[in-house]
């Protein structure tokens, strides 16, 4: 949580979305300042999701659906260079991110990543994208940059018209009934809110696979910062969290790599919790794949769930 609320005092000072452009035109500007700097990185450092898995030996299909209520969302399919995987049968494996990430977070680790293990494993890997992410953040009618409506939505709309639209997709393109859907942490929110809400989907899930879900949310000892960073959303009237652009890249390639990499896991273990699961050198390509955008109200609906002690997985 107070990663969160630095970087939301960093990147939203003002009300408007205008005034919230020109402070992340600020950061862009103070990101592209850090490129300068020589600083020996990672090779897949910065690479976009086609050149990262390219490199890898690995393509990527992009495929565009339209939610119901207008959102234009990609989905990724994942696949070996070398082979024709489009007419084989093989399971089909639907992956949904967490809260700030997106599609990249599942092939950001190399060739140890899940994205590829799947891929070799013989599964068909689909990846979806939330709204407002950099892989949703198009709408028929509305700007993100300029339509404060298009961050009023939750994870319960995310469940409720995103995962829908993603999966009837992917069946239809592939010709099956059912898919394996795996969900890290709120990815499995916003499963269950797709499962409660449209209970029809749930025979088209042959099963699914929770990654790190959280059960309770009423342990957490952060209750103070938690109260602050609610008043200042509401306040401000804070849309967007973290847009995409140059600064947190640049800032984790400048001060996530050599002498500097503890200091930058003690910035992500505040913001995250523990990071014994994320190797060290992997930290530097954590920046290029988190965080993501979403919308601030979000964070209003797990506060809202913290203080009522309900369940949530962030």
């Amino acid at each position: 949580m107070n990663v969160l609320l630095f970087f939301t005092f960093l990147c939203s000072a003002k009300c408007s979305l205008i005034s919230q452009n020109i402070l992340y035109s600020i950061g862009d500007v103070v990101g592209k300042s850090l490129s300068v700097i020589n600083v020996h990185t990672d090779p897949d450092w910065g690479l976009g999701i086609e050149e990262l898995t390219h490199r890898h030996g690995y393509n990527i299909d992009t495929h565009e659906v339209i939610t119901e209520d207008g959102y234009i969302l990609n989905i990724h399919r994942l696949s070996h260079e070398s082979k024709n995987m489009s007419d084989s049968k093989r399971p089909v494996v639907f992956l949904m991110h967490a809260l700030s990430t997106s599609s990249r977070i599942w092939v950001y680790m190399g060739p140890q990543s899940l994205g590829y293990a799947l891929v070799d494993a013989g599964y068909d890997v689909w990846m979806g994208n939330a709204r407002g992410t950099r892989y949703g953040r198009k709408h028929i009618r509305m700007n993100p940059n300029k339509d404060p409506d298009f961050w009023d939505f939750s994870f319960d709309e995310v469940g409720y018209y995103d995962l829908p639209k993603m999966i009837d997709y992917v069946l239809r393109e592939t010709g099956t009934q059912q898919l394996i859907y795996i969900g890290h942490s709120q990815g499995n929110t916003e499963f269950f809110a797709m499962a409660s809400r449209r209970p029809e989907y749930n025979k088209k899930i042959k099963v699914a696979v929770a990654a790190g879900p959280t059960v309770f949310a009423g342990g957490s000892r952060n209750r103070i910062q938690v109260t602050f960073l609610t008043i200042f959303i509401r306040l401000l009237g804070i849309k967007e969290m973290f847009r995409p652009g140059p600064l947190v890249p640049q800032f984790g390639r400048v001060f996530c790599s050599g002498k500097l990499l503890n200091p930058c896991v003690l910035i992500y273990k505040s913001g995250s919790g523990s990071t014994a699961s994320v190797a060290p050198k992997m930290m530097l390509m954590l920046t290029c794949a988190a965080p993501e955008g979403f919308s601030s109200k979000m964070v209003l609906h797990y506060v809202q769930l913290l203080k009522s002690e309900n369940r949530a997985a962030a």
